[in-house]
């Protein structure tokens, strides 16, 4: 609905943005992957003019490569989103939809860390912790699930888990968002090593 509301504001950037926050927010979701590569190549068909919108969706369809097993594409868009980052990121802005220097970084810290590059991820994990505002506190929970993440890919599902699991209860039940949950979830779903 939000895509055909974008589509008649005739407006090329809400178009793109619109489709390219829904591909992020499902790819990092690991939530409906084919709905989040059709938004995010709509988004990229669309304009590929430098923007907010280009960027989610270029990383949104990097996490549905990483998660489709695709290493080499999920890569390849990393590097393009760093590059349109470089661009256009919003450095100046602290909000759920604004993606500064630390945003980014969560989302390169659990892309390498579903593609098993824990040194990439590692830090990723750091830029995004230093620079991290104190305003956005489930952020660092997020960075968390994803070091249990790598735990529980290195064989230590249980520990990896359990890491999760322990970081997720840091925060305020009311802070635990879907998103969080399904990261959980994901990391539980782990084969054993």
């Amino acid at each position: 609905m939000a895509a055909e509301a974008a589509d008649r504001s005739g407006d090329p950037d809400t178009r793109v943005w619109v489709r390219g926050r829904a591909a992020i927010a499902l790819g990092y979701e690991g939530a409906a992957l084919p709905v989040a590569d059709r938004l995010a190549a709509e988004a990229l068909r669309l304009d590929d003019r430098p923007s907010l919108g280009r960027l989610n969706a270029v990383m949104g369809r990097a996490h549905v490569a990483a998660l489709r097993g695709d290493r080499s594409t999920a890569l390849t868009l990393a590097d393009e989103g760093r590059r349109i980052h470089d661009r256009v990121g919003s450095h100046e802005q602290d909000s759920d939809y604004a993606v500064p220097w630390w945003r980014q970084n969560v989302f390169l810290s659990l892309l390498l860390a579903r593609l098993g590059e824990e040194h990439g991820a590692a830090e990723a994990q750091e830029a995004a912790a230093r620079e991290l505002p104190p305003t956005l506190p489930r952020f660092t929970t997020h960075l968390e699930l994803h070091r249990g993440l790598m735990m529980a890919r290195s064989g230590d599902r249980a520990g990896g888990a359990g890491y999760a699991r322990a970081a997720l209860e840091q925060l305020p039940p009311e802070k635990h968002s879907l998103t969080l949950r399904m990261l959980q979830a994901e990391i539980e779903s782990v084969p054993a090593g």
